[in-house]
């Protein structure tokens, strides 16, 4: 059976769903080996293996004369940087480039918003369980440094262009796919529709002092998304969490201890992040605390914002 080794999206599918963390990493000379081209039984063994992979199946190739015509399969000839470099392997001979290739690989063609809002999902602390998408914790698969280091090495691919363009705008450490739509809703920039403030830390973790430590057993709290010199707290809640009244209590010990420190914290519900005048409002007192009044540099800011949304799947409720 010949070898498979995933391309781009197709990767980019199994590093969003996959449990990756235990898999060895091989170094491959692909320009040299024969049998790195798809037939029948490679692709149903990937189908086998990988059931909840999106189709079609993309796969690289080391030329052209390797390329086959398949049902469900797209072939993409390998630049020469990748000819010689450190695949992971996911099953017997089934491969995947490294996640931040997979990223170069897949942006030739998309719309800069979804870039940057995937980029940062692949910085991400979460992934999505198949099929029905369930969030879970795992550590990140890479970061925007990372993509950074991808990019000079890996010039020749054709999506850095526009992974370059997105690079500056990446987010590391967000929790979940929302957490990272209400970060960069605040921080991007007005031309690409977000409220263009000082680049936050998610997922910041906030030592008690002495003043806070009385009233909590905790050692620290982490903040969703938190601009530490200011002292501000963004907290996003879901509302899709069932908590219990020792959950409430916990949340209200939280935000006490984190006043104590003279932090101010706006928490964000799923409703409010649902809707483009509910976004604005939150905006608006981020905007005052950190003393940067909202001034539009653009026309159509509001177009923009709602194509940004809906680039990061959400809603643009009034």
């Amino acid at each position: 059976m010949s070898k498979l080794i995933l391309w781009g999206l197709s990767a980019l599918d199994f590093y969003q769903h996959g449990d990756f963390a235990s898999l060895p990493t091989l170094w491959l000379d692909i320009a040299h080996q024969e049998d790195i081209a798809p037939n029948a039984a490679a692709v149903q063994y990937l189908e086998d293996r990988l059931p909840w992979l999106s189709k079609p199946f993309h796969v690289i190739v080391p030329s052209r004369q390797q390329k086959r015509n398949l049902k469900d399969v797209r072939c993409h000839v390998a630049e020469e940087s990748l000819w010689q470099n450190c695949y992971l392997r996911i099953e017997q001979g089934l491969f995947a480039p490294s996640p931040e290739i997979a990223f170069l690989q897949s942006n030739w063609s998309r719309d800069l918003a979804e870039v940057i809002f995937k980029g940062s999902a692949l910085c991400g602390t979460y992934g999505l369980t198949p099929p029905f998408d369930t969030v879970f914790n795992r550590p990140a698969l890479t970061s925007s440094e990372r993509i950074r280091e991808a990019l000079l090495a890996h010039r020749d691919i054709r999506g850095c262009a526009m992974t370059r363009r997105a690079a500056p705008w990446i987010l590391n450490n967000a929790a979940s796919p929302r957490e990272a739509a209400l970060a960069l809703l605040m921080t991007l920039p007005n031309h690409l529709g977000g409220y263009h403030f000082a680049r936050p830390t998610l997922n910041y973790s906030i030592e008690l002092t002495s003043l806070a430590r009385p009233l909590s057993r905790k050692e620290y709290y982490v903040a969703d998304v938190c601009w530490p010199a200011q002292r501000l707290v963004l907290e996003y809640d879901s509302d899709e969490r069932h908590l219990t009244s020792e959950q409430l209590q916990e949340d209200a010990v939280k935000r006490m201890a984190l006043q104590a420190m003279n932090y101010r914290i706006i928490t964000v519900g799923r409703l409010q992040l649902n809707s483009v005048s509910e976004t604005r409002k939150i905006a608006l007192s981020v905007a005052r605390i950190l003393g940067k009044p909202i001034r539009f540099r653009i026309g159509d800011f509001d177009a923009k914002h709602k194509h940004l949304r809906a680039a990061m799947g959400l809603p643009c409720w009034q």
